[in-house]
């Protein structure tokens, strides 16, 4: 009898563990965040050719090229001299849900990829007129000094 209730206990605490194990990783599991997304490459395209591209974080280019940015919404402008600058927006989507348990989520991706704008002229300049003084009020006029009478030959 003594060894069946060892053999018994031993089971119950072998049992206890184990079920104290599976029910550590099913809390730590379901609590557990997912990694955020890893950054992706943008294309960048404008026309004319050679525009400054600058994100939000800092990040900048000369067109065409790219940039890895992070998975989050954003504006990214586009700037060349003598044209209008341009901002694009930079938007997430999210990829459609598998329907398999198992099958694995595919990750956010950046749309519009790749990013093209087609810049417009900045019209020239207005031609630079010099200011003029402002018109000042007419002075009344300065009455002549009162005329004193000299004589020429004394009296």
């Amino acid at each position: 009898m003594p060894r069946t209730r060892f053999v018994l206990t031993a089971a119950a605490v072998t049992l206890s563990y184990a079920l104290a194990g599976c029910s550590a990783l099913m809390f730590d599991w379901s609590h557990q965040t997912p990694p955020p997304p890893s950054p992706q490459t943008l294309q960048f395209q404008s026309e004319p050719s050679g525009a400054d591209v600058r994100t939000v974080q800092g990040q900048t280019c000369q067109t065409p090229c790219s940039l890895a940015l992070p998975v989050e919404n954003q504006a990214v402008m586009f700037a060349k001299n003598g044209f209008l600058p341009q901002t694009v927006q930079i938007s997430v989507e999210q990829p459609p849900p598998e329907h398999s348990f198992f099958a694995k989520r595919p990750p956010p991706a950046l749309v519009p990829n790749a990013v093209k704008v087609v810049l417009l002229m900045a019209p020239p300049p207005p031609p630079f007129v010099q200011p003029q003084q402002p018109a000042q009020p007419p002075r009344p006029p300065v009455p002549p000094p009162p005329r004193e009478t000299i004589p020429w030959f004394p009296s």
